[in-house]
């Protein structure tokens, strides 16, 4: 028995969809961690100088978004594959369905 097109194509979609939405989440939770543990860092850093923290402020500002630029670029660049990896081998990624 073959399924139309049409209802493929939908189903299709909409799994499409939900595993997008799915990597996205976890992208922005990742993202999350790693921002807050910077902050962390940062944080310790600056306060441990002591006088010095105002010569600091400048570096640790400039290191700070070097760190972000470098983790949004990583999240962007994942995210790049994993829509490339989805599109040339379709037929060879698992999903989450359970098959009665």
């Amino acid at each position: 028995m073959t399924v139309p097109y049409q209802s493929r194509a939908a189903e299709h979609g909409g799994r499409r969809d939900v595993e997008l939405k799915r990597s996205l989440q976890i992208s922005r939770a990742r993202l999350l961690v790693f921002l807050i543990a910077a902050a962390s860092v940062i944080w310790t850093i600056a306060h441990r100088g002591g006088t010095a923290w105002i010569a600091l402020d400048v570096l640790l500002v400039l290191v700070f978004a070097a760190l972000v630029v470098v983790g949004v670029m990583g999240v962007g660049m994942y995210q790049a594959f994993v829509i490339i990896e989805r599109r040339m081998t379709f037929w060879a990624i698992r999903t989450q369905e359970v098959v009665t």
